[in-house]
């Protein structure tokens, strides 16, 4: 995971996957902190198995 999902000073965003509005969404990339594992996983899976 991105070291930036845990910001010093907290603000709320909207997770670009899920929609969700949380204050713990990556700074980096945007989405929250439930999804980031997901999506992650998803970019490291090789193109020939989606």
């Amino acid at each position: 995971m991105h070291e930036y999902l845990t910001p010093i000073r907290e603000r709320y965003g909207e997770c670009n996957w899920c929609g969700k509005r949380t204050p713990h969404a990556c700074l980096k990339c945007g989405y929250c902190y439930l999804c980031h594992p997901v999506i992650e996983a998803a970019e490291r899976m090789p193109a020939s198995a989606a």
